[in-house]
């Protein structure tokens, strides 16, 4: 049947983790590191089967010195008999110890899965839980990775919003205004999906003031911002958090003394001399 979109459109949308210009069909997440996956999984089985061989000796057993119907068994401090045929002077029982290769294993292992973080741009610490990384010093820092390590997905998620969510809202706009008769007058309008990006925005600005509470809390910041303005910016960030901001920095009652503005000065006592007159001089003055 002819295609009924009137902008000549396909009547369905979709979106790729990775998209490729000019092909309906883009790149899947798994596909993007199914080289790495296949490498991942070999050396694990390597690892366990190292990890299997290297846990036990190895026995050599000289089959000429061994009494024939000696169990074959090993157990602790158990007692081999032997003998001396033909003249052997060899050892009946010779042990080794195969090595154990299991940390330069894991080395190549993570350095497929950095491969890994690099083809798809989405770090092992977004998700792992793994903090062993450069900047992981404090909350700040480790949160400011997270954020940058967050781009991929982002770029992921606008691509919903842009070529699934704003197409789809799209196509049922024109289909109004081809099948709703009873609408005189219809605006024209652009369909722009704004969900993640507000998302993304609104998380930026709860990080950026919540970086600006940490560098404030010091006594020099809070002898210029005094306690009203410390507690504006604490209702804000409670706000940007979405909790209950009256109750957990509420209002100053109009009785409150911190009503009064914080960087008022302070008013000088004048000290008096056993007489009760003004004492003369500056180093009678008590603040």
């Amino acid at each position: 049947m002819p295609n009924p979109d009137p902008m000549g459109l396909k009547p369905f949308s979709k979106v790729s983790f990775e998209e490729i210009p000019g092909v309906f069909w883009g790149n899947g997440l798994c596909e993007m590191i199914e080289d790495v996956q296949t490498a991942c999984n070999a050396i694990a089985r390597a690892i366990i089967n190292n990890v299997a061989i290297a846990s036990g000796p190895q026995l050599e057993r000289n089959v000429d010195r061994i009494i024939p119907g000696e169990s074959k068994e090993m157990w602790p401090w158990k007692v081999w008999d032997v003998t001396d045929a033909q003249m052997s002077g060899g050892q009946a029982l010779r042990f080794y110890s195969p090595p154990m290769v299991v940390d330069k294993l894991m080395s190549v292992y993570e350095f497929f899965l950095k491969r890994a973080e690099e083809q798809t741009g989405i770090p092992t610490y977004t998700g792992s839980g793994m903090t062993d990384v450069a900047a992981n010093g404090t909350a700040s820092g480790f949160s400011m990775l997270i954020s940058q390590a967050a781009r991929g997905i982002k770029n992921v998620v606008k691509n919903i919003d842009s070529k699934v969510i704003a197409t789809s809202v799209e196509r049922q706009y024109y289909f109004n205004l081809d099948h709703d008769k009873g609408i005189d007058d219809v605006p024209d309008l652009r369909i722009i999906a704004k969900g993640t990006s507000s998302l993304i925005a609104k998380e930026q600005q709860a990080i950026r003031r919540s970086e600006f509470l940490q560098t404030t809390n010091n006594p020099v910041d809070a002898e210029i911002m005094g306690t009203e303005g410390r507690r504006q910016l604490l209702r804000e960030a409670a706000r940007a958090l979405e909790l209950d901001v009256n109750n957990i920095v509420p209002e100053p009652s109009a009785q409150s003394p911190s009503n009064a503005p914080a960087n008022a000065e302070t008013q000088p006592v004048q000290a008096k001399n056993p007489a009760g007159d003004a004492a003369s001089g500056g180093d009678f003055k008590l603040f």
